[in-house]
């Protein structure tokens, strides 16, 4: 039997990101459609017609992401390399939204009227956006590029080639 290496530092840290990531996101989902079902009778439908038709979709869009970051998170702690290319399918899609965001909040400032001459609220806005961008964007990016590094990917093939293996030495 091949000697393994313990479980990379990068392995645990990831998955135990994406597990509270994904407990964290099926809460705020789920107490946020719960909310909007409680609510969405308050409102007339010419107020709020966007939201009553598109939030349910999201919400539960954003329920079935919570729950494949939260079990590919635990798999990832036991080294499944489906669990991997999940998480980097994930993470990806996550930094996609985060373009997303910022190109329809950088729209949205750079759209709106200034109440004086002076420009310093969308200045200060557009610094802030910025700002929030690189606080959620730069982890990704790290998360990202230690899922696709080789040390990862290997430790991670290692552990599944080391589960195949005893079953194929011991025919019984």
């Amino acid at each position: 039997m091949m000697y393994l290496e313990k479980r990379p530092t990068s392995v645990s840290v990831i998955a135990w990101a994406w597990i509270v990531i994904g407990f964290l996101m099926l809460i705020s989902a789920t107490l946020g459609l719960f909310a909007h079902l409680v609510t969405s009778g308050y409102f007339s439908e010419s107020d709020w017609q966007f939201t009553t038709y598109l939030y349910p979709t999201i919400a539960l869009t954003q329920i079935a992401v919570a729950i494949m970051g939260l079990v590919a998170g635990i798999f990832f702690l036991k080294m499944r390399p489906w669990a991997r290319f999940t998480l980097e399918i994930l993470t990806w899609l996550s930094i996609l939204l985060l373009a997303g965001f910022f190109f329809f909040v950088m729209m949205k400032i750079l759209n709106m009227g200034s109440v004086d001459a002076s420009h310093a609220p969308q200045i200060v806005s557009i610094f802030m956006t910025f700002a929030m961008i690189l606080m959620y964007g730069l982890p990704l990016f790290f998360v990202l590029r230690r899922l696709r590094s080789p040390k990862v990917r290997l430790a991670v093939n290692a552990q599944a080639n080391a589960a195949v293996e005893p079953a194929q030495d011991n025919p019984a």
